[in-house]
């Protein structure tokens, strides 16, 4: 409850990103959180609903990819149908998920291209949003890493084309779409999308470049109340 109550005044907030008037959450390896995840989940839900803070509950979504399986290796199938009835949706964490593809993960040229040739894995049954990455490198920390580098101008085509292909997903109709961009330094990994010395403005330009250039079908949104 103590968590929930910190949260609240950020859910609050006019600038706060919402789904259907839920404020979005996500919960990065969600496994980890073991048996405590369902009932937290339903704690948050029951507050946010009963209080009047929002009636409409949290959207709240997860991370999938190799952690994914790994983190629920041992739970029973029960408890992961359970802890997965939770979610509203999920998305990749794409540098986790390259393992899975070890032809494009070996191949540097290739990985900058990886997200826009590669079909969606979806191992959960709820909604799937879409997502990319900047860069990611953890040689700082394991010299043996491979490091996975983008220039601003490859992941400014990776992305365009990825909203291209969102594009052509004509029955894919959502309330509000989300894109998750994996970037941020944490333990220097080198996933920057912020402005900084060596490439300035260049990736949040791309970024810019994308959104404001990709053609953006007109589709019939359906709201759940």
């Amino acid at each position: 409850i103590e968590h929930y109550d910190y949260l609240v005044p950020f859910f609050q907030n006019v600038n706060y990103v919402r789904v259907n008037n839920a404020p979005v959450f996500a919960i990065y390896r969600a496994g980890h959180v073991g048996d405590k995840l369902e009932p937290m989940i339903q704690c948050w839900q029951r507050l946010s609903r009963e209080r009047g803070d929002f009636p409409n509950g949290l959207h709240i979504v997860q991370t999938v990819s190799n952690f994914y399986r790994e983190d629920r290796a041992e739970v029973s199938q029960r408890q992961l149908q359970k802890s997965d009835a939770q979610f509203d949706g999920s998305f990749q964490f794409w540098p986790q998920l390259f393992q899975a593809f070890p032809r494009v993960a070996s191949n540097e040229s290739a990985a900058s291209e990886m997200d826009v040739k590669i079909r969606n894995v979806n191992p959960t049954k709820h909604m799937q949003y879409w997502g990319a990455f900047v860069g990611f490198d953890r040689r700082p920390r394991d010299q043996t890493a491979f490091p996975y580098v983008r220039s601003p101008a490859q992941f400014q085509s990776s992305v365009c084309e990825s909203f291209r292909r969102l594009a052509t997903y004509r029955h894919r109709v959502i309330a509000t779409n989300l894109y998750f961009v994996t970037a941020w330094n944490e333990w220097n990994e080198q996933a920057v999308l912020e402005p900084n010395t060596m490439d300035q403005f260049a990736y949040l330009q791309s970024l810019n470049h994308c959104l404001r250039h990709v053609p953006v079908p007109q589709v019939q949104v359906y709201y759940q109340q």
